[in-house]
């Protein structure tokens, strides 16, 4: 499922956050990963949707790493069946949705 596609499916990517100033969600970790679920019709459209969501949790967004339709995923690969509960979610809601957020103390770790 490449380019640009008709009706809106879930997409999924692991996404580098780093806190924006104020945001102490972290405590003294530098940044994190986490991976984001949300509708869209292409690439584009996925990474809009995840700057948004993670802009109004207060993260910058970093590299986004292997976004591509979940079921292209889920026909590869084994997903975390939370995050399967979470894709459900986003369909259903059309509304973005965040993993569990895995910390990282200084760059390169």
């Amino acid at each position: 499922m490449k380019g640009t596609l008709m009706k809106p499916v879930v997409w999924i990517g692991l996404i580098e956050v780093r806190p924006q100033p104020g945001n102490d969600s972290f405590g003294s970790a530098k940044g994190g990963y986490v991976n984001v679920l949300a509708l869209a019709r292409s690439r584009q459209e996925y990474e809009k949707a995840v700057q948004l969501e993670l802009h109004s949790l207060r993260f910058d967004v970093g590299e986004i790493e292997d976004p591509e339709p979940l079921q292209d995923r889920l026909s590869r690969v084994h997903v975390d069946p939370a995050l399967q509960e979470l894709g459900k979610e986003v369909e259903a809601s059309g509304a973005a949705r965040c993993g569990t957020f895995h910390t990282f103390a200084e760059e390169g770790d």
